[in-house]
């Protein structure tokens, strides 16, 4: 959607635990700064048999949906209020060259929308086109989203220390979706002191400390960003 990080999907036809299973459903999900999702919220509800599928989004908000069922492109409101819908109804569709017939995947070109016809339940090959329909106004810009490696995170337990020597427990994961995974092979370096991570991502480490605090440990592998976690005198567990 405009803001950059918010994502708008259809589904066509509902789970029946959700409700009616006729009616299909727009949902909105935003992304997290992390990468996963955030709460679904449901925005919209179809008529039964519309079978909404293919969506494209105005520049003004505005939400233009296939209805594969009713053959018709609906418009909605940034609100995702009901507009209007093209053709009006079946009689008007059938007085087009070429009507709609499962339409399925909407762009924008210019003010203009393509509509893919897919004709999947009578299969006409007379149908089988790309229709070009007035909207009246542009599209969103086309959506590029920067892509930067993964990111390691590393999380450090000292388990016993001295005044000049600690033991470090050290882990070694990243983010993939909504988990978190072990990152084996690894690289963990603590003033001078280096080792590789298991297949569990795990270290550990001996650090001589000559009083020196704090304690700076890092983690790096190719392929992904590094990450740095601060070890202060008193701690028990950090993560960064």
């Amino acid at each position: 959607m405009a803001d950059g990080r918010t994502l708008l999907f259809v589904n066509t036809a509902s789970n029946p635990a959700a409700g009616n299973s006729l009616t299909g459903r727009l949902y909105t999900v935003p992304v997290e700064p992390g990468g996963g999702p955030g709460a679904l919220t449901q925005v919209w509800e179809s008529r039964p048999l519309d079978a909404p599928d293919g969506l494209a989004i105005a520049a003004s908000g505005n939400v233009y949906v296939a209805l594969a069922g009713a053959n018709q492109v609906l418009l909605l409101s940034p609100a995702f209020a009901e507009v209007a819908r093209a053709p009006r109804d079946p009689a008007a569709n059938e007085a087009e060259e070429v009507p709609l017939d499962g339409p399925g995947s909407l762009a924008f070109l210019g003010d203009r929308l393509l509509v893919s016809n897919h004709s999947p339940v009578r299969g006409d090959p007379a149908s089988w086109a790309v229709l070009d329909v007035f909207a009246g106004e542009p599209g969103l810009p086309l959506h590029h989203p920067r892509i930067f490696p993964p990111r390691l995170r590393v999380e450090v337990r000292p388990i016993r220390s001295t005044r000049r020597t600690m033991r470090l427990r050290v882990r070694v994961s990243r983010y993939l979706a909504t988990r978190e995974e072990p990152v084996a092979g690894a690289t963990v370096r603590v003033r001078g002191t280096r080792r590789v991570t298991d297949a569990g991502g795990r270290a550990t480490l001996r650090v001589r400390l000559r009083g020196r605090w704090p304690v700076t440990v890092r983690a790096s592998r190719d392929g992904f960003a590094g990450a740095a976690v601060t070890v202060r005198r008193g701690d028990r567990r950090v993560a960064g």
